[in-house]
């Protein structure tokens, strides 16, 4: 884990860990419903609809934090997922994605309930002894 562990480093490793982890960048500008990604049309082992029923999280751009179900994703050919419930615009060009089995916003809700339950027991006090001055150890 890296020094700094932010919700989103938390929900990359969680998934990870637990099988249930897909990033991507889109490569077309998409719609209100879609976004098209080159990653996606790569993965031609994946039937139609592969996706389906999965949720999709959009991780930047000016949609980010967006969650949504899948609805469908076309063949590997094209590299399409659509969701139901439309974006006030497009998803955009080059915005970055994951695709979770579990709603993302339940693995944060997880997250930070563990994160509150968990705090009384893995509080560590950090000292810093480097700033202390007129110290009446001897030190020689």
């Amino acid at each position: 884990m890296g020094a700094w562990l932010t919700l989103a480093t938390l929900r990359q490793e969680f998934s990870e860990k637990i099988g249930d982890w897909f990033t991507g960048t889109t490569t077309g500008a998409g719609s209100t419903t879609t976004i098209d990604c080159s990653d996606l049309a790569g993965l031609s082992y994946l039937p139609a609809n592969a996706l389906k029923n999965l949720w999709i999280m959009l991780t930047s751009g000016t949609y980010s934090g967006s969650v949504r179900p899948i609805s469908s994703s076309a063949s590997a050919a094209t590299g399409t997922v659509t969701w139901q419930k439309a974006l006030a615009g497009a998803s955009g060009d080059a915005v970055t994605f994951e695709i979770h089995r579990i709603d993302p916003r339940e693995k944060l809700a997880a997250l930070n309930m563990a994160r509150r339950r968990g705090s009384k027991y893995l509080f560590r006090p950090i000292v810093d002894a480097g700033n202390v001055t007129g110290s009446l150890i001897f030190n020689g």
